[in-house]
């Protein structure tokens, strides 16, 4: 009988449940803590007014757009509510590679499916209100599908992936060129697949394009018109191209530089065995690994040529990245030691040690000693490493190879994980500097809520009732803001107060007013905290150890007419 590919793994559905919980709690625990970004708000607002009635408009995100506008409009408006629908994409993500395990093998697959659920980079996007994991769930379902050789859902899977905007065409066209440059030029001629391997070279047979096509027009026709009764769904979705496109002639503001050391940093697990994989592709002439190798290439080469590139699109790399390095993973690890709790001890010792220089190299950092150099910082912080050598040598002396290399290998590996997570947790934006997070697009919006919270008090102490009070903000384009004032009836954005007015309140940026100062009282709050990422050496080494970065911020005024105040002459609540 053949072997089936789920190995001899026991639990299986039991730990694709933990997985799934994992990847549950990393993405929706305080899922609506942080205000919405400029670029979230923007779409938020779109689904916003998909509720309140009116002109409906909708951008290239036109598969977040419409479900948030149903979620809105079933269970109310909020910071959570509007990221809900990404959060729950990327909690699938994290399970779809047990879809693969014909081709992976089931101990890979689940393995991948424990890295994606606390990968640091899908996990920030899987945080933020855009279509970004809902294209990667449904991309990553299309080509299931096409490997299932189920040529209608094939078409039903990539037509829902269309619906998540520009980000879809950044991760298609990379797979695509992979598969074309896999197929013509880099298939190994003498192919050697592991034992149990579906091949993937014909990936396309099998498939009734004309079937697929057909469901692919249903299901966008459905989908993108939110079963007819938003039309205008279905241009949107058309339009993410566009937006793609015109990212190929805008110039960015994020470096090469940066996007690499957020992969590297964020992922070092995956990156280092995924970078051990790529090499040993041209010894063993895998067809698997060396396809995984391609994308992974031209995912990441696509995303750093991109001119309106951001960080967050590296996840497309990330993708074939730790598929790879899950299969490493897989092949490296073994329980079958001659000298088992030998290997054990010296790697709880690994790690120890790992942890100790870790915890040395933090604590140069978080003392004031600048009488002490930055390389003797870093070779101080690297001397527990040559212990780690020193104790290898000796196990292997007493007892073999093998116990030395799978417990320097298990150690490695729990130091690595740990690090990962902690970026995970720092990608989420709950760490304890949320402005440091590389993955975000944007700045961090700041003190909104103190600013809502003034606006109300305000509003009570003269109307009785929060929100009532004339508000006018002058100058200020922000959609971040637009979201935070979305349930004051009486806001009006405008660009410059006409000379007669006197609203209650006025918000302004941060300027000198004196037409204001003498019949109004100014509070001066941060809208936006902009990181600043042109840092020395010694910054990025600070960056990497507590993820503080410097900061320019965005300050606006907001001016309330000095009768609001029960101090004021007159005051008449």
């Amino acid at each position: 009988m053949k072997q089936s590919a789920q190995t001899n793994l026991k639990y299986p559905s039991i730990a694709l449940l933990l997985a799934g919980v994992i990847a549950l709690l990393m993405r929706f625990v305080l899922l609506g803590k942080l205000a919405l970004t400029d670029s979230e708000a923007v779409n938020a607002l779109q689904a916003l007014s998909g509720v309140q009635g009116g002109e409906h408009l909708i951008g290239g995100e036109a598969g977040y757009v419409l479900l948030t506008t149903v979620w809105f409009f079933l269970f109310g408006v909020g910071e959570g509510a509007a990221r809900f629908w990404p959060a729950l994409a990327g909690t699938a993500l994290a399970l779809t590679p047990w879809l693969f395990r014909k081709q992976l093998g089931g101990k890979t697959a689940l393995l991948l499916c424990f890295v994606l659920a606390v990968d640091a980079g899908w996990m920030a996007v899987s945080r933020q209100a855009n279509g970004t994991s809902w294209a990667g769930l449904f991309l990553v379902l299309a080509l299931s599908a096409l490997l299932a050789k189920k040529s209608r859902l094939t078409g039903v899977f990539t037509a829902l992936a269309l619906l998540g905007g520009p980000a879809f065409w950044q991760g298609a066209i990379g797979l695509g060129a992979a598969y074309l440059l896999y197929r013509f030029v880099f298939q190994p001629r003498r192919a050697v697949a592991d034992p149990g391997e579906e091949p993937i070279a014909a990936g396309f047979s099998g498939i009734d394009w004309m079937v697929a096509l057909g469901w692919f027009t249903g299901a966008a026709l459905v989908s993108g018109t939110l079963l007819f009764l938003i039309p205008n769904g279905l241009s949107a979705a058309a339009s993410g191209v566009v937006q793609y496109l015109k990212g190929w002639s805008q110039a960015g503001t994020v470096t090469i530089g940066r996007m690499l050391l957020g992969l590297v940093l964020s992922q070092p697990l995956g990156f280092f065995f995924a970078a051990v994989g790529f090499v040993r592709v041209f010894r063993t002439k895998n067809p698997l690994d060396t396809f995984l190798a391609v994308w992974w290439l031209v995912s990441l080469v696509l995303a750093l040529l991109y001119p309106a590139r951001e960080t967050a699109d590296l996840v497309w790399a990330l993708l074939p990245m730790l598929a790879l390095s899950a299969r490493q993973l897989a092949k490296l690890l073994t329980t079958a030691v001659s000298f088992r709790w030998t290997a054990i001890a010296y790697s709880i010792i690994v790690l120890v040690l790992l942890t100790f220089a870790w915890l040395s190299f933090i604590a140069f950092f978080s003392a004031a000693r600048p009488e002490v150099s930055t390389f003797v910082r870093i070779v101080t912080s690297l001397f527990p490493v040559l212990l780690l050598i020193g104790a290898a040598y000796v196990i292997r002396w007493f007892w073999d190879e093998e116990t030395a290399g799978q417990g320097a290998l298990w150690g490695l590996i729990g130091a690595l994980v740990l690090w990962g997570f902690s970026a995970a947790w720092g990608g989420s934006g709950l760490g304890a500097h949320p402005e440091g997070q590389i993955w975000r697009r944007g700045a961090l919006v700041d003190e909104v809520d103190l600013l809502q919270t003034t606006i109300n008090d305000l509003s009570t102490w003269k109307m009785r009732t929060p929100g009532e009070l004339e508000l006018v903000v002058e100058g200020i384009e922000s959609p971040a803001l637009r979201w935070a004032l979305r349930d004051y009836r009486q806001v009006q954005f405008v660009t410059t107060t006409a000379s007669a007015s006197a609203p209650a309140l006025v918000i302004t940026d941060d300027k000198p007013s004196p037409e204001l100062a003498e019949t109004y009282r100014g509070q001066d709050f941060v809208l936006a905290v902009n990181p600043t990422w042109q840092m020395s050496f010694d910054e990025w080494l600070q960056w990497v150890a507590f993820k503080t970065v410097p900061v320019s911020k965005t300050i606006l005024v907001l001016w309330a007419r000095t009768d609001l105040f029960p101090d004021a002459a007159g005051f008449n609540p």
